[in-house]
């Protein structure tokens, strides 16, 4: 007669065994101690040798963020319509990735799907210097722990984890790629006037009038407390967003005001600013209006509220300062 064992003691079994097959899985996918970290990035890496800087996820046919270099020039988003890259994300971004290593956790292209790494799934991040590519990667974030990322070099089968949230510091995706796509704009230096405010000689402001420029109002170092806080505001204005000047062609063909900067050094930058926007309905997003950095800047907006109150503060007749009260004998 066949004795059988009781149910619980089946279950026990059951469960050692789940448990020794977790184990084993657990035990390939972490490499043993005595194998060194891999090395993702080289450690020679720098903004000046290079070229290119691309970002896609999926398969796109073209990346969805590329950044380009030439020589003679400043780095330019090439897909937000040529924008001026912002140097400091760039500088950032690279040494971040400089000499990037990563802890070997497994190999083989059976485990791409657990750890997030296959071409369709992950983060494609790639640096040319001219025709040589400096890196190739894929990346993705851990689902149980933000802060480790899973990354491979694209010519190789071995997976590295890295401490640090790679999604968010390099591609400024702090969430799934279908709630948090890539974006180029973060990637744009959306300061209206680039400059520090101690380098400011003047600022002018000329309106339109009958096809001709007029000057309003214009103010020379040394510059007064007034003038010297429409300066600072000036330095510290970032547009809403950079958009396709086919887009804002119509709106900036009669512009109605221009801004004119000049540096100590002799250096302009100019702005146009289109006609006021028409007033919006109630509980409608603030207007915005059109800019466009000469003579072949990006078109820009930004909100109109903000730029009409710089623009009457310094339309307003500069405060006459009064001598002191002669004493009397």
């Amino acid at each position: 007669m066949t004795r059988r064992l009781p149910v619980p003691v089946l279950a026990v079994a059951l469960a050692a065994l789940l448990g020794v097959s977790w184990w084993l899985q657990h035990r390939e996918q972490t490499a043993p101690p005595s194998v060194p970290p891999v090395v993702l990035v080289p450690a020679t890496l720098n903004v000046e040798g290079l070229t290119v800087l691309e970002l896609s996820t999926g398969k796109p046919a073209t990346p969805q963020v590329r950044l380009v270099h030439t020589a003679g020039q400043s780095w330019q988003v090439a897909t937000l319509s040529n924008a001026p890259a912002d140097p400091e994300r760039l500088r950032r971004v690279v040494d971040l990735l400089r000499g990037l290593t990563g802890e070997v956790r497994a190999t083989g292209k059976r485990w791409f799907p657990a750890f997030l790494v296959e071409d369709e799934k992950a983060l494609r991040l790639v640096l040319r210097q001219g025709d040589l590519v400096v890196c190739d990667l894929l990346i993705n974030r851990s689902p149980k722990q933000s802060q480790v990322s899973f990354v491979r070099r694209r010519d190789s089968d071995v997976i590295c984890a890295v401490e640090d949230n790679l999604l968010g510091k390099v591609a400024d995706v702090w969430g799934d790629f279908s709630v948090s796509p890539l974006t180029s704009v973060v990637w744009a230096d959306l300061r209206v006037f680039p400059l520090e405010a101690s380098a400011v000689e003047s600022v002018e402001l000329a309106e339109r009038v009958k096809e001709a420029w007029v000057t309003r109002s214009e103010r020379h170092a040394p510059l007064d407390a007034d003038a010297q806080g429409v300066v600072n505001t000036l330095v510290g204005w970032r547009a809403r967003a950079v958009v396709d000047p086919a887009t804002q062609a119509e709106a900036l063909t009669t512009p109605r005001w221009r801004w004119l900067v000049t540096e100590r050094g002799g250096g302009r930058w100019e702005i146009e600013e289109a006609a006021a926007p028409p007033k919006p309905a109630k509980e409608a997003p603030a207007p915005t209006v059109a800019l466009r950095r000469l003579p072949s800047g990006p078109g820009l907006t930004m909100e109109f509220g903000a730029v009409q109150s710089l623009r009457e503060q310094l339309l307003s007749p500069p405060k006459k300062t009064t001598a002191p009260a002669a004493k009397k004998s």
